[in-house]
């Protein structure tokens, strides 16, 4: 017989919405849900609202990844296509959409704040790898980007694959953990839709917990309209 704690993480995971969320992080919030006491059908409903709040609510409309690629694929040839194929896409996740009005400034305004960066890790990614092109990253630079939507995930390793897009040193991951361990990265994307599920969760080796073993600049990627900040920190200064 499954535990009260599976039989919680089953009936989310049987959920069109919930079915491609990382099993971990459904598992934890399930978990801490009936710690609070609750029965298992409104640990249910309490777990689905956490992921609602936490990652669900910031993907606008349908996702239609296969259809996304065959139209990335059709257009990489001409850039300007190219880049307005990618900018209708980011429309599709709330954090990239707020960020389309002055997408063509604000990585360079950013970047130009750091030192050369060779590295990037970006934390709770939604769709912001699609902006890589927006970026002024070197060639061989790495980046690597990590959410908890295996879909998402499949998507954008298609995206960087060679048979694709070709974003040589490129890779993404579907956890909510940094499994990678520690490590050096240039910079840290650290998307705010993370927080709300990760406190939640309360779990080690989590994506928040995670980067604190991680070295490199963190920036904070608000759903809010405002450019992007270092949680209120200088933006030069570097995270330990």
């Amino acid at each position: 017989m499954p535990s009260p704690t599976q039989t919680v993480t089953d009936a989310v995971l049987s959920s069109r919405k919930y079915q491609t969320i990382a099993p971990e992080l459904v598992e934890a919030i399930a978990a801490a849900e009936l710690g609070k006491g609750r029965s298992l059908k409104e640990a249910v409903k309490a777990t689905k609202n956490q992921l609602h709040q936490s990652a669900a609510v910031y993907q606008v409309g349908r996702l239609d990844y296969p259809r996304w690629l065959a139209e990335l694929s059709a257009a990489w040839t001409e850039e300007a296509e190219r880049r307005s194929v990618l900018r209708r896409l980011m429309g599709s996740h709330t954090s990239t959409s707020e960020r389309l009005p002055f997408l063509d400034d604000f990585y360079t305004r950013l970047f130009a704040l750091l030192p050369p960066i060779h590295s990037v890790l970006d934390i709770a990614c939604g769709l912001n790898p699609l902006a890589l092109p927006w970026m002024p990253l070197p060639a061989q630079a790495t980046y690597r980007a990590v959410d908890i939507f295996s879909d998402q995930i499949a998507f954008l390793n298609d995206f960087f694959s060679p048979g694709r897009c070709g974003w040589r040193g490129r890779d993404a991951q579907c956890s909510d953990r940094l499994s990678w361990g520690t490590g050096r990265f240039g910079v840290d994307f650290k998307d705010d839709s993370l927080s709300g599920a990760d406190r939640e969760g309360g779990r080690g080796g989590s994506i928040g917990e995670g980067a604190g073993a991680l070295s490199g600049y963190l920036l904070s990627q608000p759903h809010s309209g405002r450019a992007a900040e270092g949680d209120g920190d200088d933006l030069r200064q570097p995270f330990c």
